[in-house]
């Protein structure tokens, strides 16, 4: 309740265009596909979703350094499996590979496999 009210409070000094108008995440085109950065977690990671011209989305945790992501599809109507997977596993004290964020993906239902990137780009200009 205290959250909500300091929030308002906040964004009342801010134009409402400012507001509608704000880009939800930074984005770029690159071969083809619209890319979104959604996120960044510890370690180097980014969390990418890439939007073909058919509409077709396909999400990433992307470690640019090593030039590695997992590419995901989600299966269904469910959402932001990858995404939440990979947050709390960045979150934990214990270590993971995209291997195992990819076996997990998998065993909640999306289709997951880990896959080289260009480390040199990453995501054309989104790249960290």
């Amino acid at each position: 309740m205290i959250r909500a009210a300091l929030i308002s409070f906040a964004l009342a000094g801010v134009p409402v265009a400012v507001v509608a108008e704000a880009p939800p995440m930074p984005s770029c085109s690159a071969g083809g596909y619209e890319w979104h950065l959604s996120s960044i977690f510890g370690g180097g990671l980014i969390h990418a979703l890439r939007v073909a011209g058919s509409g077709a989305e396909t999400e990433y945790v992307i470690a640019c350094t090593a030039g590695r992501a997992v590419e995901a599809t989600r299966v269904g109507t469910e959402y932001g499996v990858l995404y939440d997977l990979a947050q709390g596993m960045s979150a934990s004290a214990e270590r993971y590979t995209l291997d195992d964020l990819a076996k997990f993906t998998r065993e909640s239902g999306w289709h997951a496999k880990v896959v080289n990137f260009d480390k040199g780009a990453c995501v054309c200009t989104l790249g960290f």
